[in-house]
């Protein structure tokens, strides 16, 4: 419902964006740099792994 709030704001901007071709360079440059600052965040998170068993297991004496 939040999201709802702000389609009128855009739909303003894109309408401008028809008639006005500088505001719509701004717009499409605005896109691409958040495109690209997204892209970059979700991939430079790296996953680690550790072979070690968990603690609980220990008590276990599983590994033998």
């Amino acid at each position: 419902m939040g999201l709802l709030t702000a389609l009128p704001l855009v739909s303003a901007v894109l309408l401008a964006c028809l008639s006005n071709w500088l505001l719509y360079a701004g717009v499409f440059v605005g896109l691409i740099a958040v495109w690209g600052h997204l892209r970059r965040s979700r991939t430079e998170v790296r996953l680690k792994y550790e072979e070690a068993p968990d603690p609980a297991i220990h008590g276990l004496n599983l590994g033998r």
